[in-house]
């Protein structure tokens, strides 16, 4: 083989090794941003809803009592937004609590129970921010893995090919 073919040679290897990295970062990196949009989007908006109940059950005062519309609006929000397991038992005990509290609006008794129900679906969703994070991890660990790999079998396939050349060919004679 001539020094042409194998400079080209070389060539199309470099290139091809830029696309598949290329190739690797992108899909890797679009996995990543989709898996960061899941975490926020599904469980962020019901940590958003339930810290709103809790807010209106802790602004409660004697004289106005609980703003019920508010608290429902947020309800209702929550209500379509179950993302997680068991998420849907949970918000249904919100909902029965909440209907409760609404005949007998000054019991504290209720109020508590309220408080709790809505705790409990609060805590599914950040368990399950906490799970969807482990995995974007993961999914980010495993990319520089690939990454690191590729890059060292490209280094060592270059070295190869420039050891492979023979001397003489790419000396210059005068």
């Amino acid at each position: 083989m001539n020094i042409q073919r194998q400079i080209v040679a070389g060539l199309i290897f470099l290139f091809g090794v830029a696309v598949i990295i290329t190739g690797m970062a992108t899909y890797y990196t679009g996995k990543q941003a989709n898996e960061s949009e899941a975490i926020l989007k599904d469980n962020y908006n019901s940590v958003v809803y339930t810290k709103d109940m809790l807010k209106n059950l802790s602004e409660n005062d004697e004289a106005k009592g609980i703003d019920f519309p508010a608290f429902e609006k947020a309800l209702k929000l929550q209500q379509n937004n179950i993302t997680e397991k068991g998420e849907k038992e949970l918000t249904d005990d919100v909902t029965m609590e909440f209907n409760q509290l609404k005949h007998d609006k000054h019991s504290l008794e209720m109020i508590s129970s309220l408080n709790k129900a809505v705790i409990k679906v609060m805590e599914v969703n950040l368990k399950g921010i906490e799970d969807k994070s482990g995995v974007a991890i993961n999914t980010a660990q495993t990319f520089f893995t690939y990454f690191i790999v590729t890059g060292a079998l490209f280094l060592i396939l270059f070295i190869f090919i420039i050891l492979k050349l023979p001397k003489s060919e790419v000396k210059n004679d005068d």
